[in-house]
């Protein structure tokens, strides 16, 4: 079980203490486990908290943004994933706006960075192709890296898949089995929660993959955008 994340700094100079430098998350590898990472603040789960993830249903995503807060999510259905895996990217995108909504302290001692709350990132389908294409190419080949084997980054993968917006970050995870497990992985993650708590960034798509017999078999991606 690992897990990674790489940020770009944002457009605006007042804010580019919120997003953390790329040279500095190339230099940081990759992290263990949410069991094994330094606890910024005990275990959470948003949707344990009253009414933060709400009862919302879910539909079909048509245009370039849907779904939003942390009710009902937009499921964007290409016709071909498996519904068990759009729920899952759906529930994904429902904690981490949960976390958002009640702000959180990214780190610890000195290094610590504590978040107001910030509105919900909104689901853009752009956003969400670029995840599921870097999901699904890193069970089937066997690889966990920001990075694909044909090269192109993050920010490439987004712009190639249309997003318009700026596109800023993006947290990887592998072998999480449950949205649960994996988005309390990156929580715990200082950099991967900065992704997460940064309230710059507003748009966000979700990819997630199974891929049985593969390394770890569960491949999560996150990509953040700013418009």
């Amino acid at each position: 079980m690992i897990v990674s994340a790489l940020s770009r700094r944002a457009r605006h100079a007042s804010h580019i203490t919120a997003v953390i430098g790329l040279a500095t998350l190339l230099g940081a590898g990759n992290c263990g486990p949410a069991d094994e990472n330094e606890n910024d603040g005990g275990t959470v789960d948003p949707c344990a908290v009253a009414g933060a993830c709400g009862g919302g249903g879910s539909g079909t995503g048509t245009g370039d943004t849907g779904g939003g807060g942390g009710g009902g999510v937009v499921v964007v259905d290409d016709g071909l994933r498996p519904e068990a895996w759009r729920n899952f990217e759906s529930d994904v995108v429902v904690r981490v706006n949960a976390l958002r909504a009640q702000g959180g302290v990214c780190g610890t001692g000195t290094a610590a960075t504590t978040f107001a709350p910030s509105p919900a990132l909104r689901v853009d389908v752009k956003l969400v192709d670029a995840a599921r294409g870097h999901a699904d190419d890193m069970g089937a080949r066997a690889y966990f890296d920001h990075t694909g084997l044909d090269g192109r980054s993050p920010f490439d993968r987004m712009i190639d898949a249309g997003y318009t917006g700026f596109a800023a970050a993006e947290n990887i995870a592998a072998g999480q089995t449950t949205p649960a497990q994996v988005v309390e992985g990156w929580r715990t993650s200082p950099g991967h929660c900065r992704n997460i708590y940064n309230g710059d960034l507003n748009e966000i798509g979700v990819g997630y993959a199974l891929v049985p017999g593969s390394p770890f078999e569960h491949y999560w991606v996150q990509n953040f955008g700013q418009r």
